[in-house]
């Protein structure tokens, strides 16, 4: 099982650096927008951290677990700010709308590694 994991990785890895090497020998330096495209990427993924934050708070009747919970806020800050991500046009604001989520989603997962007994009941239920 060790094997077959470790020959997928260095196959990711391969991959990875043949399209870098393809990049910079082949690209034109020219950028390929399509903004249909990307808006359409980013509202799936908001989609699915929001299904997966849902998820994740259902599991959480019978769990006293804090952590989850912080875990479910990140997901839950960063799919409505990517949903607003993916609903604006290219403009200044665009750049830091998407910025803001992952900032976002940074803050929680990190209060997610706080211990236990540093998160008070009042704080998260």
């Amino acid at each position: 099982m060790k094997a077959s994991s470790g020959l997928l990785l260095l196959s990711l890895a391969a991959v990875a650096f043949l399209g870098s090497v393809w990049a910079i020998l082949y690209g034109s330096g020219d950028h390929f927008v399509n903004e249909p495209l990307h808006s359409s990427i980013e509202a799936a993924g908001a989609c699915l951290s929001l299904f997966t934050a849902t998820i994740i708070l259902v599991s959480l009747k019978n769990n006293e677990r804090k952590d989850y919970t912080l875990v479910a806020c990140a997901l839950i800050g960063m799919g409505i700010l990517d949903g607003c991500h993916a609903l604006m046009p290219i403009c200044p604001g665009f750049t830091w709308s998407r910025a803001a989520a992952t900032f976002t989603g940074g803050l929680f997962f990190s209060l997610s590694w706080l211990p236990q007994r540093m998160l008070s009941k009042n704080m998260i239920k």
